[in-house]
């Protein structure tokens, strides 16, 4: 009944176009390690968590998608820069390839 967008993403979308430079801190998504050190499946597997997904939020795995889809974007922009885990998706782009085919078709 609700888009997954409890979180500060719609807002620093909005500030992008007002802001010269945004530096953005802590934004890992329930990541414990960098993405720069995980596999594919690794990646994907951390998209999903049981607890977080049945006892607190139930919506963590379409957070996931949305978070790392636009942080993954979003740091490819000249005025960002992404001081955290989702900042370092650099090397999964088949992932967020999928990823968009998921959220736009």
């Amino acid at each position: 009944n609700f888009a997954p967008t409890g979180s500060f993403l719609p807002a620093l979308c909005a500030l992008s176009y007002y802001a010269k430079k945004i530096n953005v801190y802590g934004w890992d998504f329930y990541l414990e390690s960098s993405p720069k050190n995980m596999s594919y499946w690794q990646l994907l597997f951390n998209m999903f968590n049981y607890k977080f997904d049945t006892k607190r939020a139930r919506n963590h795995f379409e957070s996931a998608l949305i978070n790392f889809y636009y942080a993954y974007h979003l740091s490819k922009l000249p005025n960002f820069n992404i001081h955290g885990y989702l900042g370092q998706l650099d090397e999964h782009e088949k992932l967020i390839e999928k990823i968009q085919r998921v959220l736009f078709n």
